[in-house]
């Protein structure tokens, strides 16, 4: 077991996004998925993945811009594109607020995603090893449709 000194779920988000960079951005029908990559450091894993169904407000230093769900075609089409003007940028610190809001900030910019009227069985979800929901993950912090954030470290 890695002893890491982490008991709330954002330390543990912090742990693995804080230093790396946003490496690319895969867009399905229902979620999109965001690949964080650092350099090899002890015990961080080299990957990690961002995975959500749920609303997305983006801050950027333009302004920001909010979106209810990344369903609708207009507000897809959008965030995504804010989204992808983030990639390389490096994550400076992350907050899971008492609601289970994840707000990732960035070096210039920051995103938050959250619940909506319409979520799956996990609104986000914060993961080592795949973006796959049924990978058995080393690491995880996830908040599912209940509100319930859920951490898993190894041991």
């Amino acid at each position: 077991m890695i002893d890491t000194g982490l008991d709330a779920p954002d330390r543990v988000a912090g742990f693995l996004l804080v230093g790396s960079s946003l490496n690319n951005i895969q867009v399905y029908s229902a979620s999109i998925v965001l690949c964080f990559t650092r350099l090899r450091q002890d015990q961080k894993p080299d990957q990690v993945w961002l995975t959500s169904t749920g609303r997305i407000i983006v801050y950027t230093s333009r302004g920001l811009a909010a979106y209810p769900d990344l369903i609708s075609s207009d507000a897809r089409g959008i965030a995504i594109c804010l989204l992808c003007r983030l990639i390389a940028e490096d994550v400076v610190s992350v907050n899971i607020s008492t609601d289970g809001s994840l707000t990732v900030r960035l070096s210039n910019s920051e995103f938050t995603f959250d619940m909506d009227d319409v979520n799956s069985e996990e609104v986000w979800s914060v993961t080592s090893d795949s973006p796959s929901p049924n990978h058995r993950h080393t690491w995880s912090v996830t908040l599912d449709d209940s509100g319930k954030v859920v951490v898993h470290t190894p041991g």
